[in-house]
């Protein structure tokens, strides 16, 4: 029978027609070689006297090669992407009668695959895809026939026409068809999915939330009844210690023609990103948040691309129970609005392909796609937070075009050096609405705070200012005053907010509270409400700043000097008798004019220099300030970076993250926020005990100055509200040599003459004041032809002068005879030697300390009000005097780059920058102002 003939050459010798075998069907070895025929499914070999199969499943061996089965239709697909298997080598053979059901969706449409959105050019580029050619249609009647199988009343026990494991892998291939689709129900290959699942019936075994999954057919996609289920529980306690304080999670993979290629533990298959997490796992740890992100170029991505593999992921539950976890594809329609309403739900997805982009088996991709951000939340149950809801992927996807040959212009295509921008998240979360609930409280809190601080401070200002006209400028001061208040509450109200969160979050023991998403596709609303109201924050204070400047470098500004001429009086005559010869001379003095000119008589001998000092010395005071923004910054940088304390805010529950694990928006806010406030009060107070007491206070400096030179200085910062430095010195002359200052000193350290303050028997030399409308008139009518001229000489240099020749410019005569009455006004009206403007001087009562609350001035008085203040607060009027408003603007100007670029270098940098730039214009516009209402040339103010 099968016995051999005999040796021919060394090997058996078989009869003609008949092969030699030497396995049997289950591959055993047999005890002799024997001959046979190939059956019906192989051919004989006569080079080998081998059988070799036919290279498709469903041939038939004839004398001219191998045919496809009677009822079976013939396919062809050369040059396709492999060799064997379902749709493989040049022709497949597919059921008659099953394709007759599925020849509906065997159209020109079928096998191409269109790309929307491309990386740079933002077009479109359909390819007709030979994974589509090859697989789609036999895959489909494979598929058909395992569901009709299915449907027999004993399944397990009717003969299989066929295996199993084709069968699966069919079905498995027009799933991942359907995916490479994604999911578009107007593709036939989701068509095709849809009718063939239509032919199944449901699993009888029971399955997680009642999961429509139907005999032979791979579950795809959720429908409504089932997403409404997933805000059931799943069965898995979690904690952040212990075996329950790690999650499992595992993917079973498929090959794009359906082969199940085994089951694996899902770490980094979604980081395309490699080398940036230290730990690629460290999501597992509950609670720990992960993203890693990078930029690829194109060919470390074809490298992963060429074979791709399709995921469904589960979640280990109890003992070796897995529990479908939900997907949810942005590139999907019914998801673009990220609307969790409305959203569709699919269960498996890929990482990264180019092979249904190939137009035959031996070109190269026509293009690439890719996961461009991917997150995994996980949400913990509110009420019990050891519990947590199904966890849910979000996954967008990016395609870019490979070959420019497919475009004239090439324009479809990047180049092999561009680079691809992916991110994997991993997110833990939970409902927040007892933390949404007590933020809105206080959110109102502080909306009330705004207002009522807004209304304390235009009352404030009316109260200053009696018979205040609502026009432009009142209106405009208004507003910043407005957003003041609100920079400052607000700013407050988040680093609140966003520390309340940091101590609670990283102080928890066991679970009890999840950070809100502060960015990607599941960010919550809370963090975007924070973001809003933080740039607005920074919008408010870069207003007030400008406000600031404006104000402080537009108040009038008058040195008022109180030298007599040499000669008239004994140097050696003290402070009594000058105060006499000043009172003599009274109003009638003061407004004194001659009569060939209408001019004052100047007095004699009287240098101006000192003046010219004085002015100097309070440019110099202009831009400086108590607190250093540098070391500020630089301190930030050594605790932040050196001290890894900026490891804090990464979203980890307890201690510090790794790299991997992101930074947090709060905590961030919270923890830079927190160090720069600490700096800027720590030197404050170095400061205030040390440096000013000890070693060097510039401000009060200037008072002493004042004295030294016999100027005062009157600063009025509004109508009829300013500061007052009383400088008048003890000595009857100052303007003399070195000789005559030093024995003036002397005589003051000695106690051998008065004090300097402006009242007798007083030290105090600063007074804010509030002056009568009348005295204001007064001065602005003397005032006023001295600022026109000043404009006009300002207007006449700018055309006819270079800035940059040396020299300096005159004054016109008429400008400084109107200075210099206005200088004698001013005089006689501080000595209290005008009987139509009276002065009062008095110390400030409790409210007016307390609050800086101003007097109640009766209107149309008569009267001027000056109040001692030890404190200075003429102080406003320089950046030193507003450190709480610029450490305020510095935090926000940090906070906002620091949420934008989640960089501490950037951030310190803008922050460094903005710093610059407001105190060099500030600086330029004090000089030009100082400049100005001095009647000085800007070059002298050095």
């Amino acid at each position: 029978g099968n016995s051999t003939l005999g040796l021919d050459g060394g090997e058996c010798r078989c009869p003609e027609g008949q092969a030699l075998f030497e396995t049997n069907g289950h591959g055993t070895l047999l005890a002799a070689k024997e001959c046979g025929s190939c059956g019906q499914t192989a051919y004989l070999n006569s080079a080998t006297r081998r059988c070799t199969p036919c290279p498709t499943r469903y041939q038939t061996a004839t004398s001219v090669g191998c045919v496809c089965m009677d009822g079976y239709k013939e396919r062809l697909h050369a040059d396709g992407l492999w060799a064997t298997g379902l749709g493989g080598g040049s022709v497949s053979c597919v059921q008659e009668q099953a394709y007759s059901s599925v020849q509906q969706y065997d159209t020109a449409s079928a096998n191409s695959l269109t790309l929307a959105d491309l990386v740079d050019s933002g077009g479109s580029l359909t390819i007709v895809s030979k994974a589509f050619e090859q697989l789609l249609i036999p895959a489909a009647t494979e598929c058909l026939r395992a569901v009709l199988a299915s449907r027999t009343a004993d399944e397990d026990a009717a003969p299989k026409a066929q295996p199993v494991e084709v069968g699966n892998a069919a079905c498995n291939a027009v799933a991942n068809l359907c995916v490479a689709q994604l999911y578009s129900a107007n593709t036939p290959a989701c068509a095709v999915f849809s009718f063939l699942q239509s032919q199944s019936t449901l699993k009888s075994y029971s399955t997680p939330a009642s999961l429509s999954w139907y005999k032979r057919m791979p579950w795809l996609e959720y429908d409504t009844a089932q997403v409404t289920s997933l805000i059931s529980e799943v069965p898995l306690q979690v904690d952040l210690s212990g075996s329950a304080s790690t999650l499992t999670y595992v993917v079973s993979k498929y090959a794009l023609n359906g082969t199940f290629l085994g089951m694996e533990p899902f770490t980094e298959q979604l980081q395309l990103c490699t080398g940036v997490a230290r730990d690629t796992s460290a999501f597992l740890k509950v609670g720990n948040a992960m993203k890693v992100e990078c930029k690829l170029q194109i060919p470390s991505l074809l490298e992963r691309a060429s074979t791709p593999i399709y995921y469904d992921l589960y979640l280990r539950t109890n003992g070796d129970t897995l529990y479908p976890i939900p997907v949810k594809i942005l590139n999907v329609a019914a998801n673009s609005d990220r609307s969790a309403s409305n959203d569709r739900l699919v269960r498996r997805f890929f990482a990264v392909d180019t092979a249904t982009s190939k137009t035959s088996g031996n070109s190269d991709p026509k293009a690439i796609r890719y996961i461009e951000e991917a997150a995994l939340l996980v949400t913990l149950e509110p009420n019990l937070p050891t519990r947590i809801l199904p966890p849910v992927l979000t996954i967008s996807y990016a395609q870019a075009g490979l070959d420019r040959s497919s475009a004239t212009d090439g324009s479809l295509a990047v180049s092999n050096s561009a680079e691809l921008k992916t991110v994997f998240r991993a997110e833990y979360t939970m409902d927040l609405n007892s933390t949404t609930y007590s933020v809105t409280i206080c959110f109102i809190l502080a909306v009330i705070a705004w207002v009522v601080g807004w209304l304390f401070l235009l009352y404030m200002q009316m109260r200053r200012n009696k018979g205040q006209v609502v026009d432009a400028a009142y209106l405009a001061s208004a507003i910043a005053t407005l957003c003041r208040v609100y920079g400052d509450v607000f700013f407050f109200f988040l680093f609140g907010t966003a520390g309340w969160m940091l101590i609670i979050y990283k102080e928890q023991v066991d679970i009890y509270v999840m950070m809100p998403i502060s960015e990607g596709p599941n960010e919550s609303r809370l963090a975007k409400t924070f973001r809003d109201i933080l740039i607005s924050v920074f919008v408010a204070k870069c207003v007030h700043v400008m406000e600031l400047i404006y104000s402080q470098t537009r108040h009038d500004i008058f040195l008022i000097d109180w030298e007599q001429p040499k000669g008239d009086q004994d140097d050696e005559t003290e402070r009594g008798s000058g105060a006499s010869r000043a009172g003599a001379t009274g109003e009638t003095a003061a407004l004194r004019h001659s009569t060939d000119g209408g001019g004052v008589d100047p007095p004699r001998g009287v240098s101006t220099w000192r003046t010219v000092f004085v002015a100097n010395e309070w440019a110099q005071l202009q831009s400086a300030r108590s607190i250093s923004l540098e070391i500020s910054l630089v301190c930030l940088l050594f605790f932040q970076q050196g001290l890894g304390l900026e490891d804090f805010s990464r979203l980890t529950p307890s201690g510090t993250g790794e790299p991997g694990v992101p930074h947090d928006l709060f905590l961030r806010f919270a923890l830079s926020s927190f160090l720069l406030l600490a700096l800027a009060l720590a030197q404050w107070f170095v400061r205030w005990a040390v440096w000013d007491r000890f070693v060097q206070d510039r401000v009060w400096q200037f008072v002493d100055l004042l004295s030294v030179t016999n100027i005062s200085c009157l600063l009025l910062q509004e109508q009829t509200y300013g500061y007052y430095l009383h400088g008048r010195s003890v000595h009857d002359h100052v303007d003399t040599d070195m000789l005559h200052v030093n024995r003036n000193l002397k005589r003051e350290e000695d106690g051998l003459c008065a004090k300097r303050g402006l009242m007798k028997n007083s030290d105090v030399q600063s007074f804010e004041i509030f002056i009568s409308r009348d005295v204001r008139d007064r001065y602005d009518k003397a005032i006023h032809g001295v600022g026109q001229m000043a404009a006009a000489r300002a207007g006449r240099g700018t055309q006819q002068r270079n800035p940059r020749r040396r020299g300096f410019a005159s004054s016109p005569e008429e400008m400084l005879l109107r200075q210099r009455e206005t200088n004698e006004f001013l005089t006689a009206f501080i000595d209290g030697t005008l009987e139509r403007d009276l002065l009062r001087v008095r110390e400030k009562q409790y409210w007016e300390r307390l609050v800086n609350m101003p007097p109640e001035i009766p209107p149309n008085t008569r009267e001027s009000i000056f109040l001692e203040d030890p404190a200075g607060s003429f102080k406003r009027l320089l950046l030193a005097g507003r450190q709480f408003d610029l450490v305020i603007f510095h935090a926000a100007v940090y906070a906002l780059f620091d949420m934008r670029f989640r960089n501490t270098f950037v951030a310190i940098f803008a922050t460094y920058v903005a710093d610059l730039l407001v105190r060099g214009f500030r600086h330029h516009m004090a000089v030009r102002n100082i400049a100005r209402k001095t009647l000085l040339d800007p070059r002298f103010l050095l």
